[in-house]
């Protein structure tokens, strides 16, 4: 039996009004302040070496649970070349218009090359 099969119908129709009020908040806020795109770090410090392990996935869970797309843009290395990153998010449905800003935001940082 994996976990998921634990789950009940009272608390997944939970879970999915939550990620509904968790998309809607954040859409007002959007409305509210003028927010095309949200900006937030990738992880709270760079990934982890190797491969056993993918990291802390805690920056990442609000855009997860909402179901707004994200897109992830490296920015930066530690002195041991691991990677630092952005994440950037948009309005459910907006994914062409997230890969936009992305390309916008990733030629700010210099991620781009001519």
């Amino acid at each position: 039996m994996t976990e998921g099969d634990e789950v009940g119908v009272p608390e997944l129709a939970a879970g999915r009004r939550g990620r509904h009020d968790l998309h809607e908040t954040l859409h007002d806020a959007m409305d509210e302040h003028g927010i095309d795109v949200w900006v937030s770090p990738a992880a709270p410090g760079p990934a982890p070496e190797g491969i056993d392990d993918t990291g802390d996935p805690v920056m990442n869970l609000p855009w997860t649970h909402s179901g707004l797309p994200t897109v992830t843009l490296p920015v930066d290395e530690t002195g041991e070349g691991l990677p630092l990153g952005l994440q950037c998010s948009a309005r459910f449905g907006a994914d062409e218009e997230l890969l936009g800003w992305s390309e916008l935001l990733a030629d700010d940082v210099g991620l781009l090359t001519e």
